[in-house]
């Protein structure tokens, strides 16, 4: 389910997804929940804007292929973004992406650079 509620001079959007996971060999069925949230944010050229958004994932049950129940993994996005046509319909995003990992033992982080391309249809 994505959602987007009225706003002035920025955009707020949110999606919400319910996954059923399946691991070969394995007999239980996963269940996770991701819930996406995003701003954006014109910049003094209109065909640049600000973006960030966040990410979490939360598993729901315990499996026999080691999903453990609560937060797992959370992305968070800021960079600028670069609008390549007239109607805004096509996108471009870099930025620094940050992403943690619930991991047995030690939990894991990674630094990246995220290059993303957007497709509005």
């Amino acid at each position: 389910m994505t959602w987007t509620p009225p706003s002035d001079g920025y955009t707020l959007s949110f999606r919400s997804r319910l996954e059923e996971r399946f691991v070969e060999d394995a007999d239980d069925m996963g269940w996770r929940f991701r819930q996406f949230a995003k701003y954006t944010r014109p910049m003094e050229s209109k065909a640049r804007y600000l973006s960030a958004w966040d990410e979490v994932f939360f598993d729901l049950n315990d499996t026999d292929f080691g999903q453990d129940f609560g937060l797992r993994q959370n992305r968070a996005f800021l960079g600028i973004g670069f609008f390549l046509d007239s109607e805004h319909s096509l996108a471009f995003e870099v930025g620094y992406l940050n992403q943690w990992l619930s991991r047995p033992g030690d939990d894991r982080m990674y630094h990246a650079l995220s290059l993303n391309l957007l497709l509005t249809f």
